[in-house]
């Protein structure tokens, strides 16, 4: 601009207020809308095309900025967000670096200025204080102790790992029978073991129900396998065990649906119970914060090597089942030689789905009707 030497070139431009231009694009201007950059760059360009003053080089070096899109950039807009936050905390640290020998107060209390730049409330805590409706507070934080909560002191007077408790209490729905229980991870042992089995079934070799010996094998030797058990792979298990190679299969798709993922990424860890992998399971699920996990496991699992640990942090578990444990192993019904038989007994001794085990015949209907009923008062 200082090259033409025109006032009224750079009035119109940055000053005034004219269509598509610099006072446009960043959202100054009184009479006229805003402009996005490609709009600002057109009006640049025809702006610019016949203007005396301006050299071959500033021209070509217009040219080339607009090109690549960082001519005259806004500081604020979305794509500042690829720049990586330690680019932007090594900025700031130089910042109160050159600023603090002029400002004082900017050295004493650097450590305070960075842990506010670098706070961000973790999900898992959520709001530190909620409304409360209908009696209850909307916010799940455990206070470690009373006081003002600020950024350099959230760890003394947050107890993070009890307000990760209540979240996954919060993030668990109930069951679809029992309306007073949690439902399980989608990939909790149990779960998947119940899936494959009520998938398993209904499976009719030749139009006779499968027998149970053979869906056992089949659970233990194929599903356990780690493959993706399909109509295919299951019609070679089969011919390689005796039948026919005209075998006919229905009752099924062409893949099976569930699998059994977790007893698989678990299967090396002999100093783990079921009880204790499921507890890992159910952070999985529901932290994204692999810190977090990090640290339950250090805390809670001692046990397990380094890489033992390292190796559960990178798995990744998503979604819930509609049933609890409480329906799937803690509803029983006595059968005729007064064992106590559970729906997971059922399904792993018989053919019969889970639609069918809750019908009237067996009992389990009844046990759940008593069962809410119990505890109705306080589902409500």
């Amino acid at each position: 601009m200082k090259g033409t030497g025109s006032r009224e070139l750079y009035q119109d431009i940055f000053i005034n207020d004219v269509s598509g231009n610099y006072v446009c694009y960043v959202g100054h201007a009184k009479t006229m809308s805003s402009a996005d950059q490609k709009q600002f760059y057109t009006f640049l360009k025809n702006r610019l095309k016949n203007v005396n003053g301006i050299s071959s080089e500033d021209a070509e070096w217009i040219d080339t900025e607009i090109k690549n899109g960082t001519l005259l950039p806004k500081q604020t807009k979305r794509d500042n967000s690829v720049i990586p936050h330690q680019l932007q905390l090594r900025e700031f640290e130089l910042i109160l670096d050159n600023m603090q020998e002029m400002y004082p107060f900017l050295k004493e209390n650097r450590e305070k200025l960075l842990k506010i730049f670098n706070f961000v409330i973790p999900y898992y805590v959520g709001p530190l204080k909620g409304v409360v409706r209908k009696g209850e507070s909307t916010n799940w934080m455990v206070p470690k102790k009373d006081g003002v909560i600020h950024p350099w002191n959230f760890d003394e007077m947050v107890d993070k790992e009890a307000s990760a408790e209540c979240f996954i209490s919060r993030m668990t729905g109930n069951c679809s029978y029992l309306f007073n229980e949690k439902v399980l991870p989608k990939n909790s042992l149990l779960y998947e073991t119940f899936e494959v089995l009520n998938e398993l079934n209904p499976l009719k070799i030749n139009g006779e129900p499968i027998s149970v010996e053979l869906k056992q094998r089949i659970y233990e030797q194929l599903f356990l396998t780690g493959k993706k058990v399909t109509k295919k792979s299951l019609t070679k298990y089969l011919i390689k065990n005796g039948y026919d190679k005209d075998i006919e299969l229905s009752g099924i798709d062409n893949e099976f649906h569930s699998n059994l993922k977790s007893h698989i990424d678990f299967e090396d860890y002999d100093n783990l119970s079921d009880e204790e992998v499921e507890r890992i399971i159910l952070r999985i699920t529901v932290f994204e914060d692999k810190q977090l996990l990090k640290d339950y496991l250090n805390r809670e699992f001692v046990k397990l090597s380094e890489d033992e640990r390292k190796q559960i942090c990178s798995l990744s578990y998503k979604g819930w089942g509609n049933l609890s444990e409480m329906l799937l192993n803690g509803i029983t019904v006595t059968d005729s030689n007064g064992v106590e038989v559970s729906v997971m007994d059922m399904l792993w001794n018989t053919n019969l789905n889970l639609m069918q085990i809750l019908s009237k015949k067996y009992g389990y209907k009844a046990e759940i009707e008593r069962y809410n009923k119990e505890h109705e008062k306080k589902h409500l």
